[in-house]
């Protein structure tokens, strides 16, 4: 044993030979309570994960008996629903949801191609101003799902400032020198909002009526030269 038992007296051991072990078993165990006269009435076994301990020691979850037998009976269950609602049989049901996933996988990347495609043209429309030798863009967007799409074209022109809103989030990139966590700040500042980031993007969230008019208000004060096309 590898620690002395809790228990006074004879300790019942489970053993498990093996002749083909020099030692003649495979495993000898302290009883956890359950005697069993041979393995097979365990039945079934079920294992559900392995979890490293230590060095040497692994841990090994597992399920027996009616037990693994029910859960076995309710994965296989699911299985045949799974597969009748892709119109599939069950030993067809692997490759069907490979193939989903891969059409999954293509649709996610159009997907996002198009609102790349999008966000260029809204970078592209917004009006732009002259700003500490570079241009300042400010867009409000009425769909968060665009804004880490106009972030990335903001963030790959040169010499610009972009600042992003809209629904009580904002974003603000720079390849300028100056650093979009300085500019969030004080934008938060004015509208009592949260956040932070690096200085070629930075993130943050406020009440957007109050956030759309510290952003105003900065535009106003900060970018005096009159607009420039894009």
């Amino acid at each position: 044993l590898r620690r002395a038992p809790k228990v006074s007296g004879l300790v019942r051991l489970v053993v498990v030979e093996d002749p083909s072990d020099s030692s003649g078993f495979w495993e000898v165990s302290a009883c956890g309570g359950t005697h069993l006269a041979r393995t097979g009435e365990a039945g079934p076994l079920l294992i559900h994960r392995l979890e490293r301990i230590k060095s040497g020691l692994t841990r090994v979850v597992f399920s027996a008996g009616w037990e693994a037998f029910e859960q076995l009976s309710q994965t296989y269950s699911d299985a045949r629903g799974l597969a009748r609602g892709f119109s599939s049989g069950l030993p067809q049901l692997v490759s069907r949801v490979e193939n989903l996933r891969e059409e999954h996988a293509g649709l996610k990347t159009l997907l996002e191609d198009s609102r790349l495609e999008v966000a260029r043209h809204r970078v592209e429309a917004a009006p732009s101003h002259a700003w500490n030798g570079g241009v300042l863009k400010v867009l409000e967007l009425e769909n968060l799902e665009l804004m880490s799409a106009v972030t990335k074209v903001l963030g790959a022109l040169e010499h610009t400032l972009g600042i992003v809103y809209g629904e009580g989030k904002v974003a603000v990139t720079s390849t300028m020198d100056s650093r979009a966590g300085d500019v969030l700040r004080e934008l938060l500042e004015r509208s009592g909002g949260k956040g932070g980031g690096r200085p070629e993007l930075a993130q943050g969230s406020a009440d957007l009526a109050k956030l759309k008019e510290a952003i105003e208000r900065w535009v106003r004060s900060s970018a005096q030269i009159p607009e420039v096309k894009s």
